[in-house]
């Protein structure tokens, strides 16, 4: 029987990169440096689809980039690919998932009305994380390198 640690290990050596992680809650945080975008998008997928894997907070840098202009290069490149994308159709979009959000939701599935829910990490300050994903996710959400 593998263990998730010997799973991550296997499919990092795949990678010609000295990438080190480790597994807490079943969520892995990986560290090191990269050539490219896209071989730090490709690592963490791969390490996502691994079973029993809940969450990746990739930390892996890319060259050529240092943390700012990592993050603002990830964020145009997501926004020109994702510009014209229509990401759904919906009847009604409620923005809050906490208990307003939830009971309005669960109100409207009464009718047939094609719903979507959005729910904030809300990082204010004294903002506590509730849960072990949120607070694997840090500061960022996850959503970028650095």
């Amino acid at each position: 029987m593998f263990t998730l640690d010997d799973k991550v290990a296997s499919v990092l050596k795949k990678y010609p990169y000295n990438i080190s992680f480790r597994v807490r809650d079943n969520i892995v945080f990986l560290q090191g440096e990269v050539d490219s975008h896209m071989e730090w998008v490709e690592i963490g997928l791969s390490i996502g689809r691994i079973r029993g894997v809940e969450g990746v907070v990739n930390k892996i840098r890319w060259r050529g980039a240092s943390g700012k202009e990592a993050r603002e290069e990830w964020r145009r490149r997501v926004f020109e690919e994702k510009r014209n994308a229509v990401v759904g159709e919906y009847d009604v979009v409620i923005i809050g998932g906490g208990v307003v959000g939830a009971a309005l939701a669960r109100e409207l599935s009464k009718y047939e009305l094609k719903t979507a829910r959005a729910r904030a990490i809300h990082q204010g300050w004294g903002y506590k994380p509730y849960c072990p994903r949120e607070r694997a996710l840090g500061a960022d959400g996850g959503r970028g390198p650095g």
